[in-house]
């Protein structure tokens, strides 16, 4: 490392006025970095708090670049030594960094994606930043554009581009993708998901992925599968014993491996579990789970408006909210516990001052007491157990902000692992 850089990484790259103290704290950084070892500095790098930092320190000089991203050592030594000495404490602690997604699950007049970074919410809370309005053609600006999200899993994203109708695997952070080979067009598709596992048998080696795209055609009582190990489509027969609908609610949700859709398009009668890994002939591959709703003359329905759909700490989460006449919002959350059973987790009235309109978007991803709420035109973080509404920033106008209407955005929650997701490359034909 050069005397140059060193004194741009110390001194934040301001080299103007040079007060004696930086000089000397350069010339001590200077000495430093000429004795240090390659092996020192791994121990000091593999230490950081995440990989947004560690990736940005190996852009400071070469010689960090090679030691964080060319070394194949410390990606694998970075993962274990946050998995092993922090575990499950960090595994799903409310700190851990995610982003939430906000996009269309199909072609509409307007594209435009947002998100909103939990790394930069604990330090802005303007409504003009904190819900970053930036069209996708930024955010994800190496792939073509119009552009839908099909599908989610931990912090890569599953897009079809509408002129072609292809797939693509991406990480958005890493700003990586993959283009799938065309896919079988002769299938009514009423449902897609992405289904990523570690391909190792050290289940914290995320170093290397398998994964699936799953697309159900209900008309033919098929699944159209992609698998990346062996780079080729395939269909395969599924059934749902109880299902009612042809369609797959609007989005997936993945738990463990397992690909959830709600049953139903505006009202929906209960969620369809597909795991594709698992044979044709294997238990439990395909299963239908009613839906915990508590019909009858209260008013509660499972219309479209009015539920929420997703996961918190990788267990699948359902949720109801239904407006009262003395203006208050009654909202019940559950939790599926185990393969069928549901369990209801928080039963909560909500209130906020000048907000006649509520919706629930999203679950927090890692703290199962904080949701994301849509009040009136301003997206909001609500912490349960406090009673509390924090105001993250302003709805975008070009979004429907009613989950009844058809241009309506879904939240799609990118949750960082210890280190980025590689997207797989596929096999040399």
């Amino acid at each position: 490392m050069c005397n140059q850089c060193v004194g741009d990484a110390g001194l934040g790259g301001c080299s103007k006025r040079w007060t004696r103290s930086n000089i000397m704290a350069s010339s001590a950084a200077s000495k430093f970095m000429s004795i240090v070892t390659d092996d020192i500095l791994l121990e000091i790098f593999v230490r950081l708090t995440d990989a947004r930092t560690a990736i940005q320190y190996s852009s400071v000089c070469k010689r960090w670049y090679d030691l964080i991203l060319r070394n194949p050592k410390f990606i694998k030594k970075f993962i274990h030594q946050h998995h092993n000495h922090r575990g499950q404490l960090i595994e799903y602690s409310p700190h851990r960094q995610y982003t939430l997604v906000f996009g269309r699950s199909h072609f509409s007049n307007n594209q435009d994606v947002y998100y909103y970074d939990s790394e930069l919410s604990q330090q802005v809370f303007e409504e003009s930043c904190a819900l970053y309005e930036t069209p996708s053609a930024s955010y994800i600006n190496f792939l073509s554009y119009p552009w839908l999200i099909k599908g989610i899993c931990n912090d890569l994203l599953l897009l079809v581009w509408e002129k072609s109708r292809d797939f693509y695997v991406c990480n958005p952070f890493t700003r990586k993708w993959l283009q799938l080979p065309s896919r079988p067009s002769d299938f009514f598709i009423a449902g897609t998901g992405l289904v990523c596992q570690p391909d190792s048998s050290d289940t914290a080696d995320t170093t290397r992925y398998r994964f699936r795209v799953v697309m159900m055609s209900p008309l033919n009582g098929s699944a159209v599968m992609f698998c990346s190990e062996t780079g080729e489509w395939n269909v395969s027969p599924v059934y749902f014993p109880g299902k009612k609908e042809l369609f797959y609610g609007r989005h997936s949700v993945v738990c463990n491996g397992v690909v959830y859709w709600l049953d139903g398009k505006d009202e929906f009668y209960g969620v369809a579990a597909f795991d594709p890994f698992k044979d044709v002939d294997v238990e439990g591959r395909c299963r239908f789970i009613e839906l915990p709703v508590p019909f009858g003359d209260d008013g509660w329905q499972a219309k479209a408006d009015r539920t929420c759909f997703g996961a918190c700490q990788d267990k699948l989460r359902f949720s109801l909210w239904l407006k009262r006449d003395n203006g208050t919002f009654s909202v019940m959350i559950w939790e599926l516990d185990g393969d069928t059973s549901w369990h209801l987790v928080h039963r909560l009235v909500l209130k906020r001052a000048n907000s006649n309109d509520m919706y629930v978007l999203a679950f927090h991803p890692n703290d199962g007491d904080v949701i994301f709420v849509l009040c009136n035109h301003h997206l909001c973080r609500y912490e349960i157990r406090e009673n509390k509404f924090e105001q993250l920033g302003k709805w975008p106008d070009n979004l429907a902000h009613q989950p009844r209407e058809p241009d309506q955005a879904a939240a799609f929650p990118l949750v960082h692992p210890f280190w980025p997701s590689p997207v797989p490359a596929l096999p040399s034909p």
